[in-house]
């Protein structure tokens, strides 16, 4: 999946962050769900960016975030 998406965020085409960096780097790479009432099966998966994954309409409005640490805005 990454090598197909060329190491880059399938929505906004930002470079991914692989590894080293901190799990709440707006880069780093996360697994999408392209419909929410479905799980996370290949065919209904994209890659992206934490911060695209952040703004997918399940996670609006920002108060909706859930409090682990991270300083997304």
């Amino acid at each position: 999946m990454i090598q197909k998406a060329d190491k880059k965020c399938t929505a906004c085409g930002d470079e991914l962050l692989l590894q080293g960096y901190s799990k709440c780097h707006g880069q780093t790479f996360s697994i999408d769900p392209l419909d929410d009432s479905q799980g996370h099966y290949k065919w209904n998966v994209r890659l992206t960016c934490l911060s695209c994954n952040r703004r997918h309409k399940r996670f609006e409005p920002a108060d909706d975030f859930p409090d682990d640490g991270c300083q997304f805005w």
